[in-house]
C-alpha cells in the first residue's frame, strides 16, 4: 500500500519534529542545503528495500 501526504520540507526537517517519525523510518530528502523546491520521501522497511540507489 502506498500513502501520499505533503508537509513543509522546512519545517520536517527541524530535530524536533524529526522526534515525530517512528522508529523503522526512513527519510530521504533531496533539495539542497536551502531546503528549497525540495522532496522528501518517509519509507517503511519494505519500502526501504524496494528502492534503488543510484
Amino acid at each position: 500500500m502506498i500513502r501520499i501526504g505533503s508537509w513543509n520540507v522546512r519545517t520536517m526537517l527541524r530535530q524536533e519534529k524529526l522526534k515525530n517519525i517512528k522508529d523503522g523510518v526512513r527519510l530521504v530528502y533531496s533539495g539542497g542545503t536551502r531546503r528549497e523546491r525540495g522532496v522528501a520521501l518517509r519509507l517503511d522497511h519494505q519500502g526501504e528495500q524496494n528502492v534503488s540507489r543510484g
